[in-house]
């Protein structure tokens, strides 16, 4: 396979906490993350806080250099 195996984990943390249903988009992540030697689980987990955190007020565009986390 092109990404290799995806853990299922890491298709909950890059996928459904991320917002995210393409899984071709999630294999992509998950090599990136693989690419970067990060643990995807966590990577994932905390883009989706940081998007919780977004959506919430918290975190503001001027806080991510006018990147929206949505």
């Amino acid at each position: 396979a092109k990404y290799g195996g995806m853990e299922y984990e890491i298709i909950g943390a890059l996928g459904s906490l991320c917002g995210v249903g393409d899984m071709a988009a999630i294999a992509e992540g998950s090599q990136w993350v693989n690419n970067y030697v990060l643990d995807g689980i966590s990577t994932g987990v905390s883009i989706a806080f940081a998007m919780e955190c977004y959506e919430n007020g918290i975190l503001t565009k001027e806080d991510t250099d006018g990147i929206e986390l949505t």
